[in-house]
């Protein structure tokens, strides 16, 4: 599971049309893995959302300079209503693999939150 503390302020669920990100995050906590000892790892993520579209951004920057889109790997699945801003997808690789991100309030200030995990049957 990651989790990545965001230092804005800015409401993340926006009906008004942008370009720009909702949330830019600094490097990922990561709470389980091997990723610490990535030879490239993510140094930021940007996160929008559109609420009237149902679509979610999320691009991964990596230290190389390489941005790898979240959107481009995973079918992505709005879940989001009025009390949670999610979604959820499977890995275009490899089906069985679940990614959900959500956007959260943590310690006074947004954050972004993904995780990995296998379906349960009761999830889909």
């Amino acid at each position: 599971m990651r989790r990545i503390g965001v230092a804005a302020a800015a409401a993340l669920i926006s009906t008004a049309a942008h370009a720009s990100p909702d949330l830019i995050c600094g490097a990922p906590t990561v709470l389980l893995g091997d990723e610490p000892f990535d030879r490239n790892p993510v140094v930021s993520v940007e996160v929008s959302y559109r609420p009237d579209l149902h679509a979610w951004r999320i691009f991964h920057h990596l230290a190389d300079g390489a941005v790898v889109s979240r959107g481009e790997q995973y079918v992505i699945v709005d879940l989001s209503n009025e009390r949670k801003a999610q979604w959820r997808g499977s890995l275009n690789r490899n089906r069985s693999l679940l990614m959900i991100g959500e956007v959260r309030n943590g310690n006074g200030a947004l954050e972004y939150h993904g995780s990995m995990t296998a379906p349960r049957a009761a999830d889909w």
